[in-house]
Protein backbone atom coordinates (compact mmCIF):
# COMPACT_ATOMS: atom_id res chain seq x y z
CA UNK A 1 0.00 0.00 0.00
CA UNK A 2 1.35 3.14 -0.79
CA UNK A 3 0.96 5.86 1.90
CA UNK A 4 2.27 9.44 2.26
CA UNK A 5 4.88 10.88 4.77
CA UNK A 6 4.77 13.63 6.47
CA UNK A 7 5.90 16.44 4.57
CA UNK A 8 5.06 15.20 1.08
CA UNK A 9 2.63 17.25 -1.17
CA UNK A 10 -0.07 15.25 -2.49
CA UNK A 11 -1.26 15.32 -6.36
CA UNK A 12 -3.60 18.12 -5.51
CA UNK A 13 -0.37 20.51 -4.36
CA UNK A 14 -1.60 19.86 -0.24
CA UNK A 15 1.10 19.90 2.17
CA UNK A 16 0.65 17.11 4.85
CA UNK A 17 2.18 18.72 7.75
CA UNK A 18 0.88 16.45 11.28
CA UNK A 19 0.33 14.02 9.39
CA UNK A 20 -1.42 11.27 11.89
CA UNK A 21 -2.52 8.84 9.40
CA UNK A 22 0.02 6.16 10.11
CA UNK A 23 -0.85 6.37 13.94
CA UNK A 24 -4.66 6.37 12.88
CA UNK A 25 -3.83 3.52 11.01
CA UNK A 26 -2.04 1.12 13.29
CA UNK A 27 -5.09 2.46 15.84
CA UNK A 28 -7.63 1.14 14.01
CA UNK A 29 -6.50 -2.41 13.47
CA UNK A 30 -5.29 -2.72 17.16
CA UNK A 31 -8.58 -1.06 18.53
CA UNK A 32 -10.86 -3.31 16.10
CA UNK A 33 -8.43 -6.44 16.80
CA UNK A 34 -8.76 -6.99 13.09
CA UNK A 35 -5.50 -9.30 13.21
CA UNK A 36 -7.13 -11.41 15.62
CA UNK A 37 -10.64 -11.63 13.71
CA UNK A 38 -8.90 -11.85 10.24
CA UNK A 39 -7.08 -14.83 11.57
CA UNK A 40 -10.42 -16.41 12.90
CA UNK A 41 -12.24 -15.56 9.44
CA UNK A 42 -9.29 -17.26 7.93
CA UNK A 43 -9.99 -20.69 9.89
CA UNK A 44 -13.95 -19.96 9.85
CA UNK A 45 -13.49 -20.37 5.99
CA UNK A 46 -10.98 -23.27 6.36
CA UNK A 47 -13.70 -25.35 8.03
CA UNK A 48 -16.66 -23.96 6.10
CA UNK A 49 -17.20 -25.13 2.44
CA UNK A 50 -20.05 -23.24 1.30
CA UNK A 51 -20.02 -20.26 3.91
CA UNK A 52 -17.46 -17.91 3.38
CA UNK A 53 -16.59 -14.77 5.83
CA UNK A 54 -14.28 -11.91 4.74
CA UNK A 55 -12.92 -8.67 6.47
CA UNK A 56 -10.92 -5.80 4.97
CA UNK A 57 -9.08 -2.44 5.82
CA UNK A 58 -9.23 -0.33 3.07
CA UNK A 59 -7.68 3.12 3.02
CA UNK A 60 -9.16 5.65 0.78
CA UNK A 61 -8.52 9.18 -0.50
CA UNK A 62 -10.53 11.96 -1.98
CA UNK A 63 -9.88 15.89 -2.12
CA UNK A 64 -12.17 18.12 -0.30
CA UNK A 65 -11.44 20.74 -2.61
CA UNK A 66 -9.30 21.33 -5.69
CA UNK A 67 -6.41 23.77 -6.79
CA UNK A 68 -8.12 23.74 -10.24
CA UNK A 69 -11.42 25.65 -9.60
CA UNK A 70 -13.18 24.26 -12.68
CA UNK A 71 -13.23 20.87 -10.84
CA UNK A 72 -15.12 22.43 -7.97
CA UNK A 73 -18.31 22.63 -10.05
CA UNK A 74 -21.46 19.83 -9.63
CA UNK A 75 -24.37 19.07 -10.82
CA UNK A 76 -27.74 17.11 -9.99
CA UNK A 77 -30.66 15.53 -11.79
CA UNK A 78 -33.85 16.14 -10.61
CA UNK A 79 -37.04 13.89 -11.68
CA UNK A 80 -40.55 14.98 -10.51
CA UNK A 81 -43.03 12.52 -10.76
CA UNK A 82 -46.64 13.07 -11.70
CA UNK A 83 -47.42 11.74 -8.34
CA UNK A 84 -45.43 14.59 -6.37
CA UNK A 85 -42.11 12.66 -5.19
CA UNK A 86 -38.77 14.00 -6.71
CA UNK A 87 -35.91 11.66 -7.00
CA UNK A 88 -32.54 13.56 -7.33
CA UNK A 89 -29.31 12.48 -8.60
CA UNK A 90 -26.11 14.03 -7.90
CA UNK A 91 -22.24 12.83 -7.95
CA UNK A 92 -21.24 14.10 -4.62
CA UNK A 93 -19.57 12.06 -2.24
CA UNK A 94 -20.82 11.34 0.84
CA UNK A 95 -19.44 12.09 4.37
CA UNK A 96 -21.42 11.86 7.51
CA UNK A 97 -24.88 12.84 5.47
CA UNK A 98 -24.12 16.02 5.42
CA UNK A 99 -24.11 15.61 1.04
CA UNK A 100 -26.68 14.19 1.25
CA UNK A 101 -29.03 16.59 3.19
CA UNK A 102 -27.64 19.42 2.03
CA UNK A 103 -28.39 19.18 -1.85
CA UNK A 104 -31.87 17.33 -1.02
CA UNK A 105 -32.78 20.26 1.53
CA UNK A 106 -31.85 22.87 -1.22
CA UNK A 107 -33.85 20.98 -3.62
CA UNK A 108 -36.84 21.05 -1.35
CA UNK A 109 -37.23 24.40 -0.87
CA UNK A 110 -36.35 25.53 -4.36
CA UNK A 111 -39.12 23.00 -5.35
CA UNK A 112 -41.33 24.46 -2.52
CA UNK A 113 -40.29 27.89 -3.31
CA UNK A 114 -41.48 27.61 -7.47
CA UNK A 115 -44.48 25.89 -6.54
CA UNK A 116 -45.74 28.29 -4.20
CA UNK A 117 -44.89 31.59 -6.48
CA UNK A 118 -46.87 29.51 -9.47
CA UNK A 119 -49.87 28.72 -7.83
CA UNK A 120 -53.10 30.79 -8.60
CA UNK A 121 -54.49 32.85 -6.08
Amino acid sequence: MTRYKDGETTHYNQSLKDWYVPLMWKQVQDESKYWERKSAIEKFNKENKWRKRGLALIPTKFGISFTAVWLNQAGALVHIYHDGSVLLAHGGTEMVSLSYNSKHSTASNTITSRAKASTPR
